[in-house]
């Protein structure tokens, strides 16, 4: 079948079969970076939400500081928890227009419906619920919340981010941030309630101090993490410092307020809730301001790599179309070159077989086909000069008929044909003929060979291209499963932080009955003393009762004497008496 094509059609073949592998290799290619541009983009969307939905975050807390020292008795709380409430409300219409617009593809629709009716139960809770109940309620809303940004992240593919900086970045942004947003929020509301109250018992002492290690601890991962960052973005630090800096000194400054004027000073704390709220605000938004900056980094990182992504695929896109055509071109060019010069060579011999002895070939190249028309037209010219009769001319026609009649198939693209090389003048054509068909069999070989080189690179470039994918997507697995086994070892910490806490707690409670006990103690050692000194004196009075009875007893032996005396002296006036006889009856 092939030596029925011409060169042309041979050489097309070729094109066609070496363009064959370009449309595949484009095709993983493009898929690959599409891939990754809708992997980005669904984390920009990600992005977007979790920018609305921190402003709520950001205000449940406060809301619920608040309320609770409004319902522990602080009245001039009510105007601040109105206007609060208002701005959350505010906040929760532009969440409610954002979920509608890339909710389905979050998958947020369900869970913001329940995080809106939750509000709805809290925000006007001032005249029937208590104190204790509004903030489990509030506790519980904000609980949601944080949910709801854990699963934003998990949907939008934040969490699984490949990035090292921006995995990072996310980390912050879903789980550390909010927590430590939290932790600072509940030490806020639940001193509030303490300081409208006006009493800090053993109770509420080991609270807050259960409340002042979870803010010290929550913001250490924080730290890590921005530490990360910045070790791959030093860049970043111009922006991040001075916003880590001042969340540290709203901290500081938030917990030492607890500390000296709350838990140390009880029974009755020194603080007013204004303070506490100018304080506590102050930490709260510091660290809301740092999710804010860490959230707008991790936008313009995921639209850079979109661009990059996107400006990659165009150029590969742009690269194949150039390459074809391209290819095209030059086997046009190529194509066009040898048939031109074939047909020039071919027309030649029809004209000077049909007697035409000035016929020469045109020239169109300087390769070895226009060598060849060349070392012909010379043939030609010495031919014709040396043609002396019409015998000779006629038996050299004959010759010459013959030579096209054997090299016709050189016309047609059969590169296997050769002519008979005789001794004649012919033979030289003949012999240049067939150097110049070896010539063409080579240059066709060596087309065969580079096309099979590029179909065996090509093949290799699929096969690499499929490791590639095989590889990309065991990633992404092992990605997935280090994100469970750290969300699993997360939940332990969180555990163990937990236990930990409630051993603090119930250290603490131990603590405080052990000064109680030790006050105690104290005061029996002081009844003790009091009563030794009320024994001595005891002592002292009987003693000093001993010697009055002693000196009472010694007037009662001398009372005993005058009356023993007193009967003697009754008795013998008795005798005289009776010896008298009836003169001294009288006496």
């Amino acid at each position: 079948m092939l030596k029925n094509l011409k060169v042309w059609q041979k050489l097309a073949a070729i094109a066609v079969v070496m363009g064959l592998m370009i449309p595949v290799l484009l095709y993983l290619a493009v898929s690959s970076r599409n891939r990754d541009i809708a992997f980005a983009r669904q984390e920009t969307f990600g992005a977007q939400y979790l920018r609305v939905l921190g402003a709520v975050y950001a205000k449940l807390p406060e809301h619920r500081g608040r309320m609770n020292a409004l319902l522990s008795g602080d009245s001039s709380q009510r105007a601040a928890v109105a206007a609060l409430a208002a701005e959350i409300e505010n906040a929760f219409e532009a969440l409610d227009t954002q979920d509608r617009q890339l909710g389905r593809a979050l998958g947020t629709n369900e869970k913001f419906a329940a995080l809106r009716q939750g509000w709805a139960e809290v925000k006007g809770g001032e005249q029937r619920l208590t104190a204790t109940r509004s903030f489990e309620l509030h506790t519980a809303l904000i609980a949601k919340a944080a949910a709801l940004i854990e699963d934003v992240g998990d949907s939008s593919n934040i969490r699984l981010d490949p990035f090292r900086d921006t995995y990072y970045l996310g980390e912050v942004v879903l789980i550390w941030g909010p927590k430590a947003i939290e932790e600072r929020g509940q030490l806020r509301g639940r001193s509030a309630g303490i300081v409208a109250v006006g009493r800090v018992g053993p109770e509420e002492q080991g609270v807050l101090t259960f409340l002042l290690n979870n803010v010290t601890t929550s913001s250490e991962p924080i730290a890590r993490a921005l530490a990360i960052i910045l070790e791959d973005n030093p860049s970043y630090a111009a922006r991040l410092n001075p916003l880590v800096q001042r969340s540290n000194d709203a901290q500081k400054a938030f917990v030492q307020l607890v500390q000296n004027r709350i838990l140390r000073a009880a029974p009755t704390p020194s603080a007013s809730t204004t303070e506490l709220f100018q304080t506590g605000n102050a930490a709260v938004d510091s660290q809301v301001a740092i999710n804010n900056e860490l959230l707008t980094l991790l936008e313009a990182e995921l639209k850079e790599r979109i661009t990059s992504l996107t400006r990659a695929r165009n150029l590969i896109l742009g690269g194949a179309i150039v390459s074809i055509l391209l290819a095209i071109f030059l086997v046009s060019l190529l194509s066009g070159t040898i048939t031109q010069q074939i047909a020039a060579i071919g027309e030649l011999f029809q004209k000077f077989g049909a007697g035409d002895a000035k016929a020469r070939a045109a020239i169109y190249s300087n390769d070895e086909l226009g060598t060849t028309a060349r070392s012909i037209n010379s043939v030609l010219d010495n031919t014709v000069a040396l043609l002396q009769t019409r015998d000779e001319r006629d038996r050299i026609q004959g010759n010459i008929m013959k030579l096209l009649d054997e090299i016709s198939g050189l016309a047609e693209g059969d590169l296997t044909r050769e002519a008979e090389v005789t001794a004649d003048i012919t033979g030289a054509i003949a012999d240049a003929f067939n150097t110049v068909t070896g010539e063409l069999r080579r240059v066709i070989t060596n087309v065969q060979d580079t096309t099979l080189q590029v179909s065996s690179a090509s093949a290799e470039i699929q096969t690499t291209t499929e490791h590639l994918a095989g590889g990309s997507e065991q990633q992404s697995m092992q990605i997935v499963d280090t994100s469970a086994a750290v969300d699993e070892i997360a939940l332990s910490i969180q555990q163990v932080s937990e236990n930990a806490a409630q051993a603090a707690l119930v250290s603490e409670q131990a603590l405080a009955n052990s000064r109680q006990g030790a006050t105690a103690v104290a005061r029996t050692v002081d009844g003790m003393n009091a009563i030794r000194q009320q024994v001595q004196e005891s002592a002292k009075r009987i003693k000093r009762l001993g010697e009055s009875s002693q000196e009472v007893g010694e007037i009662v032996q001398l009372i005993g004497d005058i009356a023993d005396r007193t009967s003697i002296l009754a008795l013998n006036a008795s005798i005289q008496a009776a010896m008298a006889g009836e003169a001294g009856r009288g006496f």
